[in-house]
């Protein structure tokens, strides 16, 4: 009797465990593949960054840190690898592991495809 009631208890909680889980977001995982993108100049000021983004407790939050659009020697553009998703219904790219940039007009997808390869005429 005492091991029946000892795997009741397992199956319980198991089962809490699993629909607890269910309500999770994940912004993770994704359909979109990876793109390269480029951070464009702001219309309304000088700034050249953008605001980084992060997961907290199953809400994204502003953090204090800016992803730059220029490499520090401020010589040449900064490329990045990102993925599109979607937190709470709104659109952000993600660069790392937690961190995330806001979706704008700022944000710029490099279309490797339209590019003409080398020996290739338009």
């Amino acid at each position: 009797m005492k091991k029946l009631q000892i795997l009741f208890a397992l199956i319980l909680a198991f089962s809490i465990v699993s629909l607890g889980s269910i309500n999770i977001v994940n912004a993770e995982t994704s359909a979109e593949p990876e793109q390269t993108i480029l951070i464009g100049q702001s219309n309304t000021d000088d700034s050249k960054s953008v605001r980084a983004y992060k997961i907290k407790k199953g809400k994204m939050v502003a953090t204090k840190k800016r992803v730059s659009m220029v490499e520090p020697s401020k010589k040449w553009l900064r490329y990045y690898k990102a993925t599109k998703v979607t937190f709470d219904g709104k659109s952000y790219w993600k660069l790392a592991k937690n961190k995330y940039i806001k979706d704008s007009y700022r944000i710029n997808p490099i279309k490797h495809d339209s590019r003409p390869q080398p020996g290739q005429e338009k």
